[in-house]
């Protein structure tokens, strides 16, 4: 139908040539215009080797599941380290980082009615410390090869994922995956509505790959030293050596001249093959004799046992991590109780240490008073010889004076031996006096009592 102008307005109305959703059929709607920009811009990457997807700082995987109506849609692109780090952080206080630009080639397409296959691989450099011996950033070379199938989840689980609320790594944590998957299959994945978010199945992948416990000897570490826990060991061991009490190193020397138990047991104990040897030949007498180069054969091995059905290979194969695991978190116990052991012999290494920095300023004193110990010892010593020089007259003088000590305390001891008589004499003549004045008043006495 031709367009007709309303007298009353200027707009243009297509009467029938409407669509129901109010938009001109005969032009192309803003989605479809969208969608034709995306296309464009892609079909224009991929001449450069990319897929257009990666713009600066901002990364979209996402793909719509229309576009595979047309053909396979291939998402190749080199990821920024930033977004490789916040692709991989799990919120975690030791968490891991991107270390270089990641890498994704992977193809989209239909592959039923009901499922969508993903097919590529994908490249991802990352870092963590060391969880046994702490040593920071030992990169991790982590490539994935992808090959999944992809079912749309269920209506009533149609819930977006987001790196917030899923942050374990596992996009669909309790939400149930339509009819067609088998929740034990680690190679089915989903998606929710029309949008593939590869992003978010790329890192379920990565996740099931890191190691649980990334140390510098995990598979993929790409450190080109030793570990550090190696040289604590050693060094722990010396310091062990150095502090062992004197009263064993008798029995040490005694077990360092003893020979090795394995070599002891491999001179006398004749080797398995010959021993098994010896059982399978037949007697002398009964084989008749066969040429050098003929005996010189070795016994064939047993065959080996049928080898075991797939069932118990997948067993065998799921249980492999977490024996690694368990073994590792040994390791670790053990690391941990040697240096608790160790914990002692330290600190009385540092408290030895510290006494002898105590020590150390008395020491620097000690010797800057050396010198002016030297010199008044110089000085003292011409007083020294004068001493011993006048030391035979100061003999000779106390021998003369020594009669004369000798008399004078003869007389000291003469006049005490005197005292005494001196005493007697002395009460004898007061008491006579007395006697006398009491005589002499003894007639006044009797007058005056008449």
């Amino acid at each position: 139908m031709v367009p007709t102008m309303d007298d009353d307005s200027d707009d243009v109305r297509y009467g029938s040539a409407m669509s129901r959703h109010g938009q001109d059929i005969r032009f192309s709607s803003p989605a479809v215009e969208r969608a034709r920009a995306r296309a464009e811009e892609r079909e224009r990457a991929r001449h450069q080797g990319d897929t257009g997807r990666v713009k600066g700082d901002r990364v979209d995987l996402a793909v719509l599941v229309d576009d595979l109506n047309s053909g396979p849609v291939t998402v190749k692109e080199d990821l920024p380290t930033d977004w490789v780090s916040q692709l991989v952080d799990d919120k975690a206080d030791v968490k891991w980082s991107g270390n270089e630009p990641g890498r994704v080639d992977v193809t989209l397409e239909h592959e039923a009615s009901t499922m969508i296959r993903m097919k590529g691989q994908a490249r991802f450099s990352l870092q963590h410390p060391c969880v046994r011996c702490g040593q920071v950033d030992v990169p991790f070379d982590m490539p994935l090869v992808v090959d999944l199938r992809l079912v749309e989840r269920a209506e009533e689980s149609a819930i977006e994922a987001d790196f917030e609320q899923f942050s374990d790594g596992d996009d669909h944590a309790g939400l149930p995956l339509g009819n067609a998957a088998d929740l034990e299959d680690i190679n089915i994945a989903s998606y929710v509505g029309s949008t593939i978010a590869v992003d978010h199945i790329l890192r379920e992948q990565l996740f099931l790959e890191l190691p649980p416990h990334p140390n510098c000897e995990s598979v993929g570490a790409c450190l080109k030293g030793p570990c550090g826990l190696i040289e604590r060991e050693q060094a722990l061991q010396a310091e062990r050596d150095r502090f062992i009490d004197p009263r064993w190193a008798g029995l040490l020397a005694l077990k360092a001249q003893l020979p090795v138990a394995s070599d002891v047991a491999g001179a006398q104990a004749p080797a398995p093959k010959a021993i098994a040897a010896k059982s399978k030949a037949p007697p002398a007498a009964a084989t008749p004799a066969k040429p050098a180069a003929t005996t010189a054969k070795p016994v064939p091995a047993p065959t080996a046992p049928p080898p075991p059905t797939t069932a118990k290979k997948a067993a065998t194969k799921a249980r492999a991590p977490a024996k690694k695991a368990a073994t590792k978190a040994k390791a670790a116990t053990k690391a941990k109780a040697a240096t608790k052991a160790n914990a002692p012999a330290k600190k009385a290494a540092t408290k030895a240490k510290a006494a002898t920095k105590a020590r150390a300023p008395a020491k620097k004193a000690a010797k800057k008073a050396a010198p002016a110990k030297k010199a008044a010892k110089k000085a003292n010593a011409p007083a020294k010889k004068a001493a011993k020089k006048a030391a035979p007259a100061k003999k000779a003088a106390t021998k003369a004076k020594a009669p004369a000590k000798k008399a004078a305390t003869k007389a000291k001891a003469a006049t005490k031996a005197k005292a005494p008589a001196k005493k007697a004499a002395t009460k004898a003549k007061a008491a006579t006096k007395a006697k006398a004045a009491t005589k002499a008043k003894a007639p006044a006495k009797k007058a005056t009592r008449r």
